[in-house]
């Protein structure tokens, strides 16, 4: 299983992925599991969190991460962290709507996608994840 702790400063709204080493990319935060919450995404600032949760409160994280070695090598989770919530404004393929692999053209420019977002601050983070067989 994958499971991850962080902190983020301040309340920001996650759009997190993970690339397996293939190059392939999915979008893990937010997801089609969590369509009923629509602050699935949503987390406090100034406290450590687990992702994914099986005892977060309002609503707790509906799945597992399961790494297998299907892929075996560098592989990356990100994330992006935003000041408000840019669903919307995302292209419809980053709206955590399905767990088809990103687009490569969005995949390549990711960090650029989120920077372009007007009045927001973005910052990111990623942890390389190495799997060995």
């Amino acid at each position: 299983l994958f499971e991850t702790l962080f902190r983020v400063g301040q309340d920001a709204w996650l759009y997190c992925f993970y690339t397996d080493s293939n190059g392939e990319m999915l979008q893990l935060l937010p997801n089609p599991f969590q369509e009923s919450d629509p602050n699935a995404n949503f987390y406090a600032g100034g406290r450590v969190h687990l992702y994914p949760d099986p005892e977060r409160l309002p609503r707790p994280d509906p799945f597992d991460i399961v790494i297998n070695d299907d892929t075996v090598g560098t592989e990356v989770f990100q994330c992006m962290a935003t000041s408000r919530d840019v669903t919307n404004e995302l292209p419809e393929e980053l709206r955590g709507t399905t767990m088809e692999p990103v687009p490569q053209r969005y995949a390549f420019r990711l960090r650029q996608i989120f920077e372009d977002l007007i009045d927001v601050r973005v910052a990111q983070a990623s942890v390389t994840v190495t799997v060995l067989p």
